[in-house]
C-alpha cells in the first residue's frame, strides 16, 4: 500500500538514493543532487514549509509499506498547485506514482484549498504524462520549452490541468 508522509531528516540516505541517480532524475529540472550535505539541505527546506500557514512548496515522501520509494511535491501559488513525482526506478511500473499523486491532490483539496492543479513535463516523459491522465488530468497543450542545466538542449513541455 502507498502512503505519503511528511518528511524528516532521518531521510537523507533514502531521498539521496533516487535523487542522485541520473536515469531517475533524467527529465527533472531541479536534480540529480549531488551530495548528501545537498540532500539534506533540501529535506530542511521542505520541513520548513511544513509549519508555514502558506507554503510556497510542499513535498512528502512516498512510501510502499513504510519504505521510502520516493516523493510528490507541490509549487503553490495563490490560486494554484503545479504537482510533480520522483519514484526511486526500482519500483517503476507499478502505479506507485499515479497512486501517491492522487494522495498529493486529495491532501491539496482538502488542506491547502487549491482548486486549480496543474503539472508540466518534458514531452518526451510518456510515464509522467500517463500518471497524469490516470489522476483525472487533461492535456492543456506545449508550455513551450523546457530547459535543463544538465543537457546543451531545450525540448519541449507540456501542461496537464486537472479536471475532476
Amino acid at each position: 500500500m502507498i502512503t505519503i508522509r511528511k518528511f524528516t531528516l532521518d531521510d537523507v540516505a533514502s531521498t539521496f538514493a533516487y535523487s542522485s541517480d541520473f536515469e531517475n532524475t533524467h527529465y527533472m529540472l531541479m536534480v540529480p543532487q549531488k551530495t548528501l550535505e545537498e540532500t539534506r539541505d533540501f529535506l530542511a527546506k521542505c520541513i520548513a514549509e511544513y509549519d508555514k500557514e502558506n507554503p510556497e512548496y510542499l513535498s512528502f515522501a512516498v512510501c510502499l509499506e513504510g519504505q521510502h520509494i520516493g516523493e510528490v511535491f507541490a509549487y503553490l501559488s495563490e490560486k494554484e498547485a503545479d504537482i510533480g513525482w520522483l519514484i526511486d526506478k526500482r519500483y517503476w511500473g507499478n502505479g506507485y506514482a499515479t497512486e501517491a499523486a492522487k494522495l498529493l491532490v486529495e491532501y491539496i483539496k482538502n488542506n491547502i484549498h487549491r482548486t486549480d492543479i496543474v503539472a508540466y513535463c518534458d514531452a518526451r516523459n510518456i510515464a509522467s504524462q500517463k500518471v497524469m491522465k490516470n489522476i483525472g488530468m487533461e492535456f492543456a497543450g506545449s508550455n513551450g520549452i523546457r530547459t535543463y542545466e544538465k543537457d546543451v538542449e531545450d525540448w519541449e513541455e507540456v501542461k496537464y490541468v486537472y479536471s475532476n
